[in-house]
């Protein structure tokens, strides 16, 4: 049996965050070269199957979340899995934001715009990062009650009564720089998944323009499809509307 092979029959067999046997213990198992033991498990963490970290060992990764895409906070997607939601508040300013931002938000160039920025936490694990921009003057205050486990679009409906009817959301591939991967616990250079949402309420209007970083290791997305110009109502009645 080839040695990648062998890894992945151990792997499925061993909880995540497990540490796993020291490269010189494999080669002494399998019978080959340290080399060959420590390119394959480049291959397994290419897959994200398990992560490697200088000084410290191979360690089992933990299963990625399936999450779709819909209109939705991490918050309620994770309650949604019967997982503990929680956020890590890093840092808030009130300011003038650069154009592209007060363009989302169909802002005037010198308006202010209120910045939130927090580590997202999935059973305590940190998994993203989140920065939310709102028009500081419609929204003043709501920095203060984002609690840890407070849900934003809880938060518009109870608190400003705006429901959110439908947003436009980008997603690239990116890296983990060094303070990202700080706060997300994971090697500078990892791979993350940037999305960026513009929401908007139902006549039209911006509500947020959010920049989250997903960790790739972690996350991944689906979406339904439908063929250009197909009825929505028949699409989603035929599949099963997402939930919003």
């Amino acid at each position: 049996m080839a040695v990648r092979e062998a890894l992945v029959e151990l792997i499925q067999d061993l909880p995540p965050g497990s540490t796993m046997p020291t490269e010189r213990e494999f080669s002494e198992r399998f019978g080959v070269s340290r080399g060959t033991v420590r390119m394959a498990l480049a291959r397994l963490e290419a897959e994200q199957r398990v992560n490697r970290f200088q000084g410290k060992g191979t360690f089992v990764a933990k299963p990625k979340m399936d999450q779709m895409l819909e209109l939705t906070g991490h918050t309620e997607h994770m309650r949604a899995r019967g997982m503990e939601p929680g956020s890590r508040l890093i840092a808030v300013a009130r300011g003038p934001a650069e154009t592209r931002i007060t363009s989302a938000l169909g802002m005037s160039p010198g308006d202010e715009v209120l910045k939130v920025e927090r580590v997202r936490l999935t059973d305590g694990d940190p998994v993203a990062i989140e920065t939310l921009h709102l028009e500081a003057r419609r929204f003043n205050g709501v920095a203060a009650m984002l609690g840890e486990s407070q849900s934003l679009y809880e938060l518009l409906r109870a608190r400003y009564g705006i429901e959110l009817s439908w947003a436009e959301e980008t997603i690239e591939a990116v890296v983990a720089h060094d303070r990202e991967a700080s706060l997300l616990g994971i090697a500078s250079g990892s791979p993350l998944l940037l999305l960026c949402r513009v929401s908007y309420d139902p006549i039209g209007r911006p509500v947020e323009f959010v920049r989250s970083l997903y960790r790739a290791d972690r996350f991944r997305f689906r979406t339904r499809l439908r063929p250009p110009g197909a009825p929505i109502t028949n699409f989603f009645s035929a599949a099963g509307r997402l939930n919003g």
